[in-house]
């Protein structure tokens, strides 16, 4: 192999693994909005049963 080549190769493989280390800290990020999401997600399942709660109870008394 001659220098250019391995240059070449290098920089190249460098190109690689910054690409590879954007992807991972993108990864990490998602994963942390997914997770506030989810978290959101479970807090307002409970509040629209607290709800659905209340109207059943009212449906009760008024019945």
């Amino acid at each position: 192999m001659q220098a250019t080549d391995l240059t070449r190769l290098e920089s190249r493989v460098n190109a690689v693994l910054a690409e590879y280390r954007r992807t991972c800290d993108e990864l990490r990020a998602l994963e942390a909005e997914h997770a506030a999401v989810l978290e959101a997600n479970r807090e307002l399942k409970a509040r629209v049963k607290g709800v659905l709660d209340r109207v059943r109870a009212l449906e009760l008394e008024t019945a």
